[in-house]
Formats: structure tokens, C-alpha cells, sequence
């Protein structure tokens, strides 16, 4: 089946006036083993487009791509930075754009693959506006509790509050940096975006989108939940934590990492199974969130199944 996609993908992107590719979709589609093949059809070399797949150490809560398809293709964007760094959209705009020009400089094809949405909105322009960046005014907010974040953001823009989940740390902080640099809320920016003629520049990219049913998704995830522990996902978690890695940095909070940090915190008091739920619970959150946003993402070529 993927042999027959590769080549109609194939046939349809050279039949275009686009000079790279972007696969997405959410988690346990099959998007990043699709990129693989393609990479290896059209002499393609593979951009990722993926949070924590990113970060060094971060491997197999990650799915990150095994050292062995690393050789076989050229990756970029993976194991790029430590635990600590900074990262957010506006950098991997950047970075991607450098390694755009630099496979493009070689003669080669570049896959863009992953299912991050704040990295596919940036690199792909929909809805995305460079915003402002201030570290002291993020660091001053990043110190304080999720319950203090929400109180304030509820004073300053109550219609982004109620857009931002429960314990949504990250995006709290950043909605009230906004918020300040801005002095105005930020949910005002974020409207006019919707309104704006040219919020989707697509770029020079021919969009391939992996969009299989939701009933789909939700056996894959727990296969692939499972699958995580028995690979070593808890090792894993424990030698980073070792090395020095906080529970508190960035990628530590992603999924799989996080319920696996809680577990080994409270001493083991629950079951691996009951571990093994509560990272299944967390990713199917995530890959509805993923549905509802990747739905709006015109594609020029759409696979409605899972790989």
C-alpha cells in the first residue's frame, strides 16, 4: 500500500511547482514511516517538525527516528538541543529555513514531517505572526504556579483563559509575556489573525496530510503506550533525571515523560499498567487536539488511513 502512495505522491508533487514537501498529521499515524519512503523515492533528505523528537536523550517517549533510518536518510532537526535550551516556534522557523536552503543547495528534495502544530502553523504561515520575545518577562512568569498564571491571564484577557487547558503552564506564561509586550490581550491579535486575507502563505511546500479515523488512533496509541515501557521509556527517564536533567525542563513536561516522572516521584505506588493508562489517556487528548487542528490544513494530497 505505501509503495503505491509513495508513487502517486511522487507523480503528483513533480507534476507541481513546489520544491519541497511537508507530511503531518497526529501522533501514531504512520506520517514520519511515509517520510521515510518518500525520502528514499525521490532522493529526499528528512526536516523534522516535532517538539521533543528535538531534544538530545529524548528518544523513545519521542519516536524518534531509529539510528539506523537516521543513515539510511539524512535527518535534520533531531537531537539538536539540550533539555535546558530554549526553544520555541519563532527559533525552529529559523532553523528549518537554514536547512531548507542547505538540502535544497545540494540537489536534493526536503521532507518536512511531524505533528507539532505551533511549528507547522510558523513554518507554513497559517495564522502565524512573529511575536514578540522578552526572556525577563517570561522568566518572571515561568517561576510562578499554574493556579497564580491563571488568575492573571483572567484579569488581562479572560477570552484566551478559558482557550488554554487546565494545567497548561507553557501556554499560560506565554499568553501573559504576550499580553505585556502587547499591552493588549493577545486573544485581540489571534482574531485579527483569523480575519486576515494572507494568513495562509503556503510557502513552496506541497502538503501531504495523514488523516486516518479516530477509532484508528486510539488502538494504535495504546499499542504504541505499551510498547514505549517495554522499550525502555522508564530507563530512559531515569538516566536523563541522572544526568541532571530537571523534571521541570521543557521536554520532560511532553507526554510520556511527564506521567513516567509523576510515577517514579510518588514511588511507584501505582501499577505499570496503570502507567501505561494514564500515557494512553494523555495522547489520545492530544491527538483529538491534533484531529480538530490538522482538519483545517488544506492538503494537496490526503491519506485517510493510518500507515
Amino acid at each position: 500500500m505505501i509503495d503505491n502512495l509513495v508513487t502517486e505522491i511522487e507523480k503528483q508533487f513533480n507534476a507541481s511547482d513546489k520544491t519541497n514537501i511537508v507530511v503531518c498529521g497526529p501522533t501514531c499515524s504512520g506520517k514520519s514511516k511515509l517520510a521515510m519512503s518518500l525520502a528514499k523515492k525521490i532522493s529526499g533528505e528528512i526536516v523534522g517538525c516535532d517538539s521533543v523528537q528535538l531534544y538530545k536523550g529524548f528518544d523513545v517517549g519521542s519516536a524518534k527516528p531509529s539510528k539506523k533510518d537516521q543513515l539510511e536518510v539524512k535527518h535534520h532537526l533531531f537531537d539538536r538541543v539540550d533539555a535546558d535550551q530554549s526553544w520555541d516556534a519563532s527559533i525552529y522557523l529559523e532553523e528549518a529555513n537554514h536547512c531548507l536552503g542547505d538540502i535544497k543547495s545540494r540537489g536534493k528534495k526536503p521532507i518536512l514531517v511531524g505533528g507539532t502544530g505551533l511549528y507547522l502553523r510558523a513554518f507554513l504561515r497559517i495564522q502565524w505572526h512573529d511575536l514578540p520575545h522578552d526572556t525577563t518577562v517570561r522568566q518572571k512568569y515561568e517561576i510562578q504556579d499554574t493556579k497564580g498564571l491563571r488568575e492573571q491571564l483572567n484579569q488581562l484577557d479572560p477570552l484566551r483563559s478559558s482557550q488554554i487547558q487546565a494545567n497548561d503552564h507553557l501556554r499560560l506564561v506565554r499568553a501573559l509575556e504576550l499580553c505585556e509586550l502587547l499591552a493588549r490581550p493577545v486573544s485581540e491579535v489571534y482574531e485579527q489573525q483569523k480575519t486576515d486575507k494572507n494568513q495562509y502563505l503556503e510557502r513552496d511546500s506541497f502538503i501531504v496530510k495523514v488523516s486516518p479515523k479516530k477509532s484508528i488512533l486510539d488502538q494504535r496509541i495504546e499499542k504504541r503506550s505499551s510498547m514505549m515501557i517495554e522499550d525502555g521509556l522508564i530507563g530512559e527517564v531515569e538516566a536523563l533525571l541522572k544526568s541532571g536533567v530537571l523534571s521541570a525542563d521543557k521536554p520532560m513536561k511532553s507526554i510520556g515523560y511527564k506521567e513516567v516522572c509523576d510515577w517514579l516521584g510518588s514511588k511507584k505506588a501505582s501499577s505499570k499498567e496503570e502507567l501505561i493508562h494514564s500515557i494512553v489517556v494523555a495522547t489520545r487528548q492530544y491527538a483529538k487536539r491534533q484531529l480538530t487542528w490538522f482538519a483545517k490544513v488544506e492538503s494537496h494530497f490526503t491519506v485517510p488511513t493510518a500507515l
